[in-house]
C-alpha cells in the first residue's frame, strides 16, 4: 500500500530512484532500532522506549501529513 501511494505521488521519471529510496531508508532504520532501543531500555527503562517508539511513530506520520498531495499526471505541466 505505501509503495502504491509513494509512486502516485513520486514523479515518473524517478520511480526506480524512489523506489530504492523507501527500501534503502527502511532498511536503515529496521538495523539500528532495536540497538537504540536496548540502549534507552538499559538507561532510562523499558517505559522510555515505548515513548520513543512512539514519537518516531507520531513523526512519521507527520511527515506523510506534510507532503504534498498527488498531482494529476495529465496537469503535471509536462506535454505528451
Amino acid at each position: 500500500m505505501i509503495l502504491a501511494w509513494m509512486m502516485d505521488v513520486a514523479p515518473a521519471d524517478l520511480g526506480g530512484t524512489t523506489v530504492s529510496a523507501l527500501f534503502g531508508i527502511q532498511s536503515l532504520f529496521a538495523g539500528f532500532s532495536p540497538a537504540i532501543c536496548g540502549f534507552i531500555a538499559d538507561r532510562v527503562g523499558l517505559l522510555a522506549t515505548f515513548y520513543f517508539l512512539a514519537c518516531t511513530i507520531f513523526a512519521a506520520n507527520f511527515l506523510v501529513y506534510v507532503i504534498p498531495e498527488a498531482r494529476d499526471r495529465r496537469t503535471s505541466g509536462r506535454e505528451q
